[in-house]
């Protein structure tokens, strides 16, 4: 990481006091009293912005300054170590006590006052909870279509941040299904969610305040531990790194599971809904960079299957010369045979025609004429299991067996068999899944109750009571289950 990068990632409040050219010159002017040069001057300010960042310990500073003065030429009597050291600390760093921890202490170790008013202060951002968690899920680009999710999302974080809630009852409340209140997020999407916030906490001031005040003479004592303030860890685990979902998004591409558009609209989906939050150039550079990979790896594959093809014929063509040799190379060993054991040649004998007897013929039935009946034969149209994926109904589904949970099985069986033959055939077995009338009446219905906040049940009730198709809580329980299981 450069160290602009370093700048840039430090509150605007510090960033602000670091680059304040009258607080810097104030600096230097202490330390060039102390017999150091400008220059070197500015490389000690560097030392302790270092410990602003989180590269340096403080309690190592002092050691690091000793260790400069030492150098060749000496840029100071290494004696004045502790002064150079104590006005460092004084000049840039106790006016960031609220952002650096152990300031005081060391000050004083080092023979300074930390309550010397001399030295302002840099005061740390106020924002209420609910601001706090606003700016958090717009830094990340966090955000829901439906605006009362979102509602619900932000009102669920504030009650983290303000105390009401334990990270664990939070995580939980995110995970509970929309008809009771929650966002049916996965645990790593709640976790993410809850680690952004506790990185961002300890650059700003929230005001937790009183929580619950008109029922505080209602309080348990286990109310009452809930309403503890909001205090981040001392080392916020940062937000999960999000390679693993783009390798993912990269490999549907590639396997054509989502065309172009539908590869680019996830990119830039936000975070919390499965996507990357891609926007602008670095969206349009990303989405170039899977299509390149999508044409090389098509090119390929199907220079593959060329390959493939060509042979299984090459070899069919084997197998079939070998099958129309087969009878006459018999019958050259059995006359070889022959001659081996008689010492004759063998003799070729006429087929005999079958002759019948009078006793065999059916009965003639002179002067008697019968129509004649034609049979309807019926000629069955194949269908192979890809085909018939692709085309299952709701009501295909339901006559695979009364049982949704075992007719899912049976469309399960049907994919592995399909990747008995070949991983191709199993990639296409999904597809086809994916794209079958009744995945997608499933697909409708999840993006009818995200989008109305009913129950899934609700919903298709409502179609049903329409004339439409519907599906019920047991077949899409089922329907969510398989579509789990159908991995790469």
């Amino acid at each position: 990481m450069t160290r602009l990068e370093q700048y840039q990632k430090l509150p605007q409040a510090v960033q602000d006091f670091l680059f304040d050219a009258n607080a810097e010159q104030d600096a230097i002017e202490a330390l060039t009293k102390l017999g150091v040069e400008s220059e070197a001057a500015f490389d000690f300010i560097l030392l302790a912005e270092d410990v602003v960042f989180g590269t340096l310990k403080l309690t190592e500073l002092d050691a690091k300054v000793v260790e400069a003065l030492k150098s060749k030429p000496p840029l100071a009597p290494p004696s004045k170590g502790g002064e150079i050291t104590r006005e460092l600390i004084t000049r840039r760093l106790l006016p960031l006590d609220k952002y650096v921890t152990g300031v005081d202490e060391e000050l004083k170790r080092l023979g300074g006052d930390p309550t010397t008013p001399d030295v302002e202060r840099v005061e740390k951002e106020e924002l209420s909870p609910e601001q706090f968690v606003k700016d958090s899920l717009e830094e990340a680009k966090l955000h829901l279509s439906d605006v009362s999710l979102q509602n619900r999302l932000e009102f669920l974080l504030v009650s983290y941040v303000r105390g009401v809630r334990s990270n664990s009852q939070t995580m939980a409340a995110l995970e509970r299904p929309l008809k009771v209140g929650g966002l049916e997020l996965e645990e790593a999407q709640s976790k993410q969610l809850l680690e952004l916030l506790d990185k961002r906490r300890p650059a700003f001031d929230v005001e937790v305040g009183a929580v619950g005040q008109m029922e505080e003479k209602q309080e348990t004592k286990e109310t009452k531990a809930k309403a503890e303030p909001f205090v981040a860890p001392a080392e916020a685990s940062p937000i999960s790194d999000l390679t693993k979902r783009l390798q993912t998004i990269t490999q549907s591409r590639l396997k054509d599971l989502r065309d172009a558009a539908q590869t680019k609209a996830l990119l830039a989906e936000s975070i919390i809904t499965g996507g990357l939050g891609l926007s602008g150039q670095q969206l349009e550079t990303t989405a170039k960079s899977i299509e390149e990979q999508h044409a090389a790896f098509k090119a390929g594959h199907d220079k593959k299957v060329e390959e493939d093809l060509a042979r299984t014929q090459k070899e069919k063509r084997e197998r079939e010369a070998i099958i129309a040799a087969k009878p006459m190379k018999d019958a050259d060993e059995l006359g070889k045979r022959f001659t081996a054991i008689t010492g004759k040649a063998p003799t070729t004998v006429a087929p005999v025609t079958p002759r019948l007897s009078a006793a065999s013929l059916p009965p003639t039935t002179a002067g008697i004429s019968k129509p004649s009946v034609v049979d309807v034969k019926y000629a069955p149209k194949l269908v192979g299991p890809v085909e018939e994926l692709s085309r299952m109904t709701a009501s295909d589904f339901r006559r695979l067996s009364s049982d949704p949970k075992e007719a899912a099985m049976k469309v399960r069986d049907k994919i592995d068999l399909l990747g008995n033959d070949s991983y191709e055939k199993k990639v296409a077995g999904i597809a086809a899944w994916k794209s079958s009338p009744i995945n997608q009446l499933y697909v409708s219905l999840s993006q009818e109750a995200l989008k109305t906040g009913k129950p899934a049940q609700a919903v298709s009730d409502e179609w049903k009571a329409q004339g439409k198709e519907g599906l019920s809580v047991e077949e899409v329980k089922a329907i969510v289950g398989l579509n789990v299981t159908l991995r790469f």
